[in-house]
């Protein structure tokens, strides 16, 4: 990725963008800003940055910032830059300061021309008051949402959800329409048919179980401790027995199916459709459905 225009500039005044003097920044901040500048004159930009990361927090500092913001527009993370830049034009004295004002413009004119740009529309059908996120963060649907070059996801609920690979300098507008939802699969339908059956099959099986064990009890006798019956008694009972069996199998079937269409309703319910996949080439761009089926 190039590097922004100002490089040398900042390169040339090592003395205006140098941190807080040594009296003034603790030994390691010192230590951390001075191999983040030879990493950046070595082209070594993504180590750098980081560095500068830790020297600015432990001694906050606008030359420590204008590095940073350089890094960060040296690596592609325009956005951030943009922010640094911004807050230092408005924090930065120009008739105190004017060599670093005129840095912190410099920076901030070169990364607006580069920062890709995203406005979130909401298509029809959506609820105006919708939470829109870009990236999994509150986004505005107000105005032009600055982004680092890449993919983005933006999304709300209830919508189909958008995946925009930004590129250097172009504005883009999303439109999150209206989700519609998955069809129910027939099987959920056939699950919960066959588990209703079931049960109410093996309800009624089971109370025609024990009239058919009470009509075979009255044709026995309990002598000396033992139930004593006559064959139509023994039939009933045996009868009784293996309608008891064919109870117990169907409410457990029953109750199997039903758990299996909860299941498959409950992922249903949370199945979403794929999102819509939008890749920029050249002039034109691509459009994809994402996911796995």
């Amino acid at each position: 990725m190039r590097a922004p225009a100002l490089v040398s500039a900042v390169l040339a005044g090592l003395a205006i963008a140098a941190p807080a003097s040594a009296d003034e920044a603790p030994p390691e901040a010192t230590v951390l800003f001075t191999k983040g500048r030879e990493l950046v004159k070595a082209g070594n930009h993504a180590e750098a940055c980081p560095l500068f990361e830790r020297s600015l927090r432990l001694a906050p500092a606008v030359g420590t910032e204008l590095n940073l913001g350089r890094c960060y527009a040296a690596t592609g993370k325009l956005a951030a830059a943009r922010k640094i830049f911004e807050r230092l034009v408005k924090a930065i004295d120009a008739a105190d300061d004017p060599q670093r004002a005129q840095l912190a413009q410099q920076g901030l004119d070169e990364v607006n021309g580069r920062v890709p740009k995203l406005r979130i529309e909401l298509g029809m059908g959506m609820p105006r008051d919708a939470r829109v996120e870009l990236d999994g963060e509150a986004a505005s649907t107000e105005k032009d949402l600055p982004v680092d070059p890449g993919p983005h996801t933006v999304s709300a609920r209830a919508a189909r959800s958008v995946i925009y690979t930004a590129r250097e300098g172009a504005l883009a507008t999303i439109t999150l329409d209206l989700a519609e939802r998955p069809v129910r699969r027939p099987i959920v339908w056939g699950l919960g048919a066959a588990a209703a059956g079931s049960l109410a099959v093996g309800a009624l099986v089971g109370v025609g179980t024990f009239s058919v064990r009470d009509a075979g009890r009255k044709r026995c006798d309990t002598v000396d401790g033992e139930l004593l019956c006559d064959q139509r008694g023994l039939d009933l009972l045996g009868r009784a027995r293996t309608l008891s069996h064919v109870s117990t199998t169907l409410l457990v079937a029953g109750v199997g199916l039903g758990v299996a269409a909860v299941v498959l309703e409950l992922r249903h319910r949370r199945e979403k459709l794929p999102p819509i996949v939008i890749e920029p080439r050249g002039d034109g761009a691509t459009v994809g459905y994402g996911g796995a089926w």
